[in-house]
């Protein structure tokens, strides 16, 4: 069910946009790079930007955002519970990739922090998001080139960010 609505939303965004920016939206929201022309995935590469259209915290992010204004009628707590019922759902539609996964849980943390009342520590968020998925297979530490990019990039976000934002 879910390989299905992925292709049909797939082609309802190229409908939508046309090519080559319905391809391009399809990677923003969804990861896909189908449909994608080599012509403008070389124009990604060539500028630093491929990384644009992996999926990570910024989707999750922009997902949570869309439960809580769709769904603004409803307390915070259920809000929080579709937001983590939505996040499952985007994980298992978008094929449950290492750095997908991983904000999945970072953002599942945030959203248990604020169902119940607790601070929100990214870092403590994203080391028992690596633990958890080495819990599920070990194996993601040594073979996982998704994992490790995605955790160092988000390490980097983490504790470099603050430091070239005062340079």
């Amino acid at each position: 069910f879910l390989y299905r609505l992925q292709v049909a939303l797939n082609r309802r965004i190229g409908e939508l946009f046309g090519e080559p920016t319905g391809s391009l939206v399809s990677g923003l929201l969804l990861g896909s790079r189908k449909g994608m022309s080599e012509e403008l995935t070389a124009d990604l590469q060539i500028t630093g930007l491929a990384h644009i259209v992996a999926i990570s915290g910024y989707n999750i992010t922009i997902l949570v955002l869309f439960v809580g204004m769709a769904f603004g009628f409803l307390s915070r707590k259920c809000k929080v519970v579709c937001s983590i019922l939505a996040i499952v759902l985007f994980v298992l539609l978008v094929g449950a990739g290492a750095s997908v996964v991983r904000a999945a849980i970072m953002g599942g943390i945030g959203l248990l922090a604020l169902f119940y009342g607790r601070q929100y520590f990214v870092s403590y968020a994203l080391l028992l998001a690596a633990f958890v998925m080495a819990l599920w297979n070990p194996f993601v530490f040594t073979f996982d080139s998704g994992f490790h990019f995605s955790f160092l990039a988000t390490m980097g976000l983490i504790y470099l960010s603050p430091v070239l934002e005062g340079a």
